[in-house]
């Protein structure tokens, strides 16, 4: 399921979709993906297919989502040997 920026005004993260993941800066997408299917299952699975963002405060204080990339669970592309960091994060 996708979200919206609105979905995350004033500090709420939408039920049940919150993944905490700690990593560095320098990490591939890659990298962080296989953080994230080591506790969420869906993410797993053969044909996932995970679209990466960032969500952050606008000048104005509105919360704006920024899509990076999209990584696919069982196949590599190009976009997953790039680094968090070379995306803007």
């Amino acid at each position: 399921q996708h979200n919206i920026a609105s979905d995350f005004e004033a500090g709420a993260t939408p039920a049940g979709t919150e993944v905490h993941v700690h990593t560095w800066i320098d990490a591939t997408l890659r990298e962080f993906v296989s953080q994230i299917q080591e506790v969420h299952a869906p993410a797993r699975r053969r044909n996932a297919r995970l679209d990466v963002g960032v969500v952050f405060p606008d000048r104005s204080g509105r919360r704006t989502l920024r899509k990076l990339a999209v990584v696919h669970s069982s196949r590599n592309s190009g976009i997953d040997a790039r680094t968090l960091k070379a995306l803007g994060v």
